[in-house]
């Protein structure tokens, strides 16, 4: 899996941003649990602008 191309498509029904470890991750890692799985990015925000990713 290419991380930057998943990152770069956004947050989906399989993608998760968050931007600290907390609560809202436990909810989202349970969430996936109980679907079909998915992957989730702790220290991005929703709007995918981070550091790690140059334009």
């Amino acid at each position: 899996m290419r991380y930057e191309s998943v990152i770069k498509a956004g947050e989906s029904s399989t993608v998760e941003f968050k931007s600290s470890f907390n609560q809202e991750v436990i909810e989202a890692v349970g969430a996936f649990a109980n679907k079909h799985g998915g992957v989730i990015f702790v220290g991005l925000r929703s709007l995918c602008r981070s550091p790690m990713l140059k334009s």
